[in-house]
């Protein structure tokens, strides 16, 4: 499986897009003076509500592409984790304009190695690991103040942060950071395998571990859910266990990892796997598939687990809800040398220039 990517030149860093950059598009007549500089460009969107521009897109990023290869650029395409067949075109084309090749994981690497190799592509392509950080700091949005009572005017946020990050959040996330949870975030969808995550969830009380946290999925809702839903709907979210947050912010996604007790991404594939990263950055273990790339990521600080078995899962699960075994894990990532952001820029800025 190969993937989605990015455009990438000058912008802001965001959590979702960590590499993307302005479009460079309109000005490139006054570009020229830029020649024999490294370019990189993406390819098209992949979003479901997108899919019917992806011919356009990648019509336009080729004819970009094909420009700045006449002013004398290189241009580098980084590649990222999603489906192959969506882009099949694009990398067969992309190689009469391309000068080289990069990808966010040495998993995705081999996957586009072996689609050179089917093809008989004479390229190569460079690794460059995304990060294991934790979500930049953000301001938190206006809420509306509330009159304080003579108790909880009283309250030390240093003595009890929690409450700190809960006044913020609204009653349904002040909920949940209220009891024991763990946490699952990225689009609701069938590649994140919400099905068989929630299963395990079902598959665990149904033999009697009701002291189990709660499962929180957050992220916008994505495609082919049906399954899904239809558990949520039959079970009663199973038995009131499972929860969902729908969109949140960057702020709220902060306070959930910070007060979750452990993480899960047991993706049935994935380009790098940034919410196994953010997990370490807040200190937190997880709950990880081991396949694709995010065993790059987990190293050996969180549990593995089948991605195509429930049990496998579950037990996962229950090994990570013994505290003694998770203030373990917890104490290696305290000391784990994790990947930062500057690291990912330093190792993309040699190798644009580096010779081919």
């Amino acid at each position: 499986m190969l993937g989605k990517s990015w455009r990438i030149g000058v912008g802001t860093t965001t959590r979702t897009d960590p590499t993307a950059l302005l479009d460079t598009t309109s000005r490139l007549p006054a570009l020229s003076r830029w020649r024999y500089q490294p370019v990189i460009m993406r390819q098209p969107e992949n979003s479901s509500s997108r899919r019917s521009k992806v011919g356009e897109q990648s019509n336009q990023t080729q004819g970009l592409s094909a420009r700045w290869r006449k002013l004398g650029a290189q241009v580098t395409q980084l590649t990222a984790g999603s489906m192959p067949y969506i882009f099949y075109d694009w990398l067969l084309t992309s190689r009469e304009y391309t000068s080289r090749y990069m990808t966010i994981s040495e998993a995705t690497r081999r996957d586009l190695l072996r689609f050179f190799q089917a093809h008989d592509i004479r390229h190569n392509a460079t690794a460059i690991p995304l990060a294991q950080a934790g979500l930049s700091k953000t301001e938190p949005a206006e809420i509306e103040v509330q009159q304080q009572g003579p108790v909880s005017s009283r309250i030390s946020f240093d003595a009890y942060p929690q409450l700190e990050d809960a006044r913020h959040l609204n009653a349904h996330l002040r909920k949940i950071v209220g009891e024991p949870y763990a946490l699952c975030v990225g689009t609701v969808e069938l590649r994140k395998n919400i099905w068989r995550t929630a299963m395990a969830w079902k598959y665990l009380v149904d033999q009697g571990h009701t002291d189990l946290p709660k499962l929180i999925f957050a992220g916008r809702r994505g495609w082919v859910t049906t399954e899904f839903d239809l558990l949520m709907k039959g079970t009663g979210d199973v038995y009131g266990y499972v929860s969902e947050v729908k969109g949140p912010t960057d702020e709220e996604l902060h306070v959930l990892y910070k007060n979750c007790q452990f993480v899960l991404m047991p993706s049935v594939y994935e380009g790098w796997g940034l919410p196994v990263g953010e997990a370490l950055a807040y200190g937190k273990s997880a709950v990880v598939a081991e396949n694709s790339s995010l065993v790059e990521v987990g190293m050996d600080l969180v549990e593995y687990c089948d991605a195509m078995s429930v049990k496998s899962i579950a037990e996962a699960v229950l090994r990570l809800n013994d505290p003694s075994h998770r203030a373990t894990l917890e104490d290696k990532i305290k000391v784990a040398d994790l990947r930062s952001w500057s690291d990912v820029a330093q190792d993309m800025g040699q190798a644009m220039y580096a010779p081919r």
